[in-house]
C-alpha cells in the first residue's frame, strides 16, 4: 500500500524480521521549494566578484553554488521527512537508518531507499524447568596448601647459587653473540641476559647447550631457528651462539610461617590460611555460578531461534575485537589488527557475538514476559547501597548513575531474570 505524506510517497519495498526497506519518492514541488530556500540562505552569505557580501543576484548565486545548494537541499529533505516517514510506518530503528540508491542529479526529481533495522518480534519459550547440574565441590585443606605453595612461589627471590655448574633448576645470567653464516647480527647479541633453565625456550637446543657450563666458561652452541620465527633474517636458519656464563642463581622460597603472613599485612600464618580459604571459596562460588548460568544460556540459545539485526552483531563483534586488542597491548604484543588478520578474527568471533546478542534478547524477553524489569526504585536503592558503602565517593557515584542509570537498570533486570531462571530450573546437584 502506498502512503502519501505531504507530497512524499513511500511504500515498503522489502520486509524482513529485522530489516525494512522503504521506497520513497519526493515530489518536484518539495525539491524546488527546498532548493529555493537554500539558495536564498546562500545569497545572504555569498561573496562574488563585483558584489558586496549578500548582495549578489539570486540567479548568479544559483549558478555559482548549484552543487552545494542541491546537496544542502537534499540533506534538509532527509532530516525533515525521514522521521515523519518512520513515525507513519511505526518503525523504531535500532541504529541510524541508511539512505541508499539515491536518484537525484541536482534537478527537481528525487527518489531513494531507506533501510531501517529494527528489533525482531519474538517470544521466549522453554525457559522454565531447565535441567541443569550444580557442582557441590568444597575447598579442602589440600587446596589451601596448594595455594599457599603458589604464594611462596610468587614471592620467591633469586639468590646466588652454591653450585658452579648450570643445572635445570637454575637461573643463569649469560652474554651471547649469535652469528648467521659467520655474520654477527645485532638482534642476536645481549649481555647479562637472565635465562630460566626450567622454562621452555623459543629456540630449541639453546638452554640445553648451557646445561653443564661452569661459571665464567665460554662455549659455542649451534641451533636452528623455527621457520615461523618473526624475524625473517634468522627464521629457519642455523645460528651459532657464542655464550659466556656470567652467574648462576637459584630460587629461594620464603618459609611458611608468621613472618611470611606479615608480608600480606596479616598477624599470623593461621590468619593467612583463613584468608586464602575465603578467597578460594569466593573464586569457586563465582566459577560455579558462571558454569551454572552457561548451562541455562546454552539451553535457551538452542531452544529459541531469534532473528538478529546485523548491526547489533557487528557492534558486539567490534567490541570483542577491541577487547582483544587491549589484551594484546597489556601483554606487550602488537595490536594493529588489519587486513586478512582482522577478517580471520571477525570470522572466529562472529559465533560468540551472535550468541551474546541472542542472549541479550532472551533475557530482555523473559523480563517483559514475567514482569521482571528493574524499577526506578530498585535503581535508586542500588545507588544508595554504593553510597553507604563508600560515602567518600558519593559525588562520583551520583555522576555515574546519572550518566549510566539505564545500564544499571539493565544489569539489575538481568540479575532478576537469572534468579528467576534458577528458581524455576530442575537442578541436580553432583559432587
Amino acid at each position: 500500500m502506498e502512503i502519501t505524506l505531504d507530497k512524499v510517497k513511500f511504500k515498503t519495498a522489502e520486509e524482513k524480521p529485522c530489516k525494512v526497506t522503504l521506497s520513497i519518492n519526493v515530489s518536484p514541488e518539495i525539491v524546488k521549494g527546498r532548493k529555493e530556500k537554500v539558495a536564498q540562505q546562500f545569497q545572504k552569505l555569498a561573496q562574488l566578484p563585483g558584489f558586496r557580501a549578500g548582495k549578489a543576484p539570486l540567479d548568479l548565486v544559483r549558478q555559482n553554488f548549484s552543487s552545494k545548494i542541491a546537496t544542502e537541499a537534499l540533506d534538509e529533505i532527509f532530516r525533515d521527512y525521514v522521521p515523519q516517514i518512520l513515525k507513519e510506518k511505526e518503525l523504531v530503528p535500532i541504529v541510524t537508518p541508511t539512505v541508499d540508491k539515491v536518484q537525484f542529479n541536482g534537478g527537481d526529481t528525487l527518489s531513494f531507499e531507506l533501510i531501517v533495522e529494527r528489533n525482531p518480534e519474538y517470544k521466549v519459550k522453554d525457559y522454565k524447568k531447565i535441567a541443569v547440574t550444580k557442582k557441590t565441590k568444597k575447598i579442602s585443606d589440600d587446596d589451601v596448601t596448594k595455594e599457599l605453595e603458589e604464594l611462596r612461589e610468587r614471592n620467591s627471590q633469586l639468590a646466588p647459587s652454591t653450585s658452579e655448574i648450570a643445572g635445570k633448576d637454575h637461573f643463569v645470567a649469560i652474554d651471547y653473540d649469535g652469528t648467521v653464516e659467520g655474520q654477527s647480527l645485532k638482534e642476536l647479541k645481549a649481555e647479562n641476559q637472565l635465562v630460566n633453565m626450567a622454562s621452555p625456550q623459543t629456540i630449541q637446543g639453546f638452554a640445553e647447550g648451557i646445561l653443564g657450563m661452569k661459571k665464567g666458561e665460554t662455549k659455542e652452541v649451534a641451533v636452528t631457528f623455527p621457520k615461523e620465527y618473526p624475524s625473517a633474517s634468522v627464521a629457519g636458519k642455523p645460528v651459532v651462539f657464542k655464550i659466556t656464563l656470567q652467574d648462576i642463581k637459584e630460587k629461594k622460597m620464603p618459609a611458611l610461617d608468621d613472618e611470611f603472613a606479615k608480608d600480606f599485612e596479616l598477624a599470623s600464618l593461621e590468619e593467612l590460611k583463613t584468608k586464602v580459604r575465603e578467597s578460594l571459596e569466593k573464586s569457586l562460588e563465582k566459577a560455579q555460578k558462571v558454569e551454572f548460568e552457561t548451562q541455562l544460556m546454552d539451553h535457551l540459545v538452542k531452544e529459541n531461534d531469534i532473528p538478529l539485526p546485523e548491526s547489533l552483531v557487528e557492534m558486539q563483534l567490534n567490541s570483542m575485537l577491541e577487547r582483544a586488542k587491549q589484551m594484546m597491548e597489556r601483554q606487550g604484543l602488537k595490536s594493529d589488527i588489519a587486513g586478512d588478520k582482522e577478517k580471520e578474527l571477525r570470522e572466529k568471533y562472529r559465533p560468540q557475538a551472535e550468541r551474546q546478542v541472542k542472549i541479550n534478547y532472551i533475557l530482555s524477553g523473559i523480563a517483559k514476559q514475567e514482569n521482571l524489569l528493574a524499577s526506578d526504585e530498585e535503581v535508586s536503592a542500588e545507588r544508595q547501597k554504593y553510597k553507604d558503602k563508600t560515602p567518600e565517593h558519593a559525588a562520583q557515584i551520583d555522576n555515574y548513575f546519572d550518566e549510566h542509570g539505564h545500564h544499571v537498570q539493565a544489569q539489575l533486570t538481568d540479575e532478576k531474570v537469572l534468579k528467576f531462571l534458577e528458581e524455576n530450573a530442575k537442578i541436580k546437584e553432583v559432587a
